[in-house]
């Protein structure tokens, strides 16, 4: 996941035409240049505000988190590409070498 601020280019995942964007505060992306947001619907407060991923291709839109909070301890947990991690499934943890070998 990087950082990055959205601004008004979510209007093109749902279209111009649509106000479905203004309930989205996008702040980071995937590495196949998808959207991770925060879903500001029914003027949400962005700290309880639920976590969602966008996927690249304007097919895929799904709840990862109830929060930010939540969102982190998902990474925190060892998942790291969310959005297409199996979250029903345990995270693959990364090997740790031990320094001393």
């Amino acid at each position: 996941m990087k950082l990055r601020p959205e601004g008004e280019g979510l209007k093109g995942w749902f279209g111009a035409d649509s106000a479905a964007w203004h309930q989205l505060a996008g702040f980071g992306a995937g590495p196949d240049v998808s959207t991770l947001a925060l879903w500001l619907y029914a003027g949400r407060d962005p700290s309880i505000a639920p976590v969602v991923h966008l996927g690249s291709e304007g097919d895929q839109l799904i709840v990862l988190a109830n929060n930010f909070f939540e969102f982190l301890h998902l990474f925190g947990m060892g998942y790291t590409e969310l959005g297409f991690d199996d979250l029903t499934q345990p995270p693959r943890r990364a090997r740790i070498r031990n320094p001393s070998q």
